[in-house]
């Protein structure tokens, strides 16, 4: 991975 680091948005956990 090239891409720089940056905080990822926080997906609400998908319940099935």
């Amino acid at each position: 991975m090239t891409t720089s680091v940056r905080p990822l948005p926080v997906n609400p956990p998908e319940r099935y």
